[in-house]
């Protein structure tokens, strides 16, 4: 019958679409670990989606297609009770085609939102942290000074005190904001979880058959980010 071959077609078609796509969002492995990285990916989505919203069209026309086969086939089935076994089976296959056309849609949609939210948390985190890293760097060379002074008289052991004791004040005054940056990288370590939980989803997906050995992992930013922590967390003290 003509039209089931349409939509046989159509649907062959509809999906190597929808597989293209689906490769493309799953061997997504690595979390933007920059501002720039950030933007660049938000970008890729971006011109993504508007691609994928392109080919809009064709699952329109499978619908029609199959819409217009479905009402060959009940016409024949009230005119002579036979009814197209071929045409029960693709409507099911067009229905799996066209849900997962949105999920495609809906994953981009997802990831560029997640996207939006890890540059927000990124960017508070870097901000503090540069910040205290030029500050302990500063600190430091101030100390050093103060310690290579010859001390040859009392007026100079009160003032090297004195320049000691502001030093340390500033340090105590600096304690909240170590906290705030301690914060602010669980938040940013937070939002990278979430998108890389999204990644291991969306792949778990489009592809339920494959083994967990034979599922290729995430490449996590989290673990850069905590040793930054420590690191300053150490610097500090």
């Amino acid at each position: 019958m003509k039209t089931i071959s349409l939509v046989i077609r159509s649907t062959q078609g509809a999906e190597g679409l929808v597989q293209g796509y689906e490769e493309q969002l799953k061997d997504v492995q690595a979390v933007p670990s920059d501002l720039k990285a950030v933007e660049a990916t938000k970008a890729e989505l971006k011109k993504l989606r508007g691609q994928v919203e392109g080919h809009q069209p064709v699952f329109s026309a499978l619908e029609a297609e199959l819409a217009k086969a479905s009402e060959v086939n009940e016409r024949m089935v009230r005119g002579h009770s036979e009814r197209d076994l071929d045409l029960d089976r693709y409507q099911d296959r067009v229905q799996q085609l066209l849900n997962r056309w949105q999920a495609v849609l809906a994953q981009i949609d997802l990831r560029q939102r997640e996207l939006d939210q890890l540059g927000r948390q990124l960017r508070y985190y870097r901000n503090s942290y540069s910040w205290l890293m030029e500050w302990i760097q500063d600190a430091r060379q101030r100390q050093e000074s103060l310690q290579a002074v010859p001390i040859t008289s009392s007026q100079q052991v009160r003032e090297q005190l004195l320049q000691e004791k502001k030093l340390l004040e500033e340090c105590d005054q600096n304690r909240e904001k170590v906290e705030e940056s301690h914060r602010l990288a669980k938040q940013y370590i937070d939002a990278i979880k979430d998108y890389e939980l999204q990644l291991v989803t969306y792949k778990a997906q489009v592809e339920p058959v494959l083994s967990p050995a034979k599922k290729p992992k995430v490449q996590s930013a989290s673990d850069s980010i905590i040793q930054e922590y420590v690191d300053l967390r150490t610097r500090y003290s």
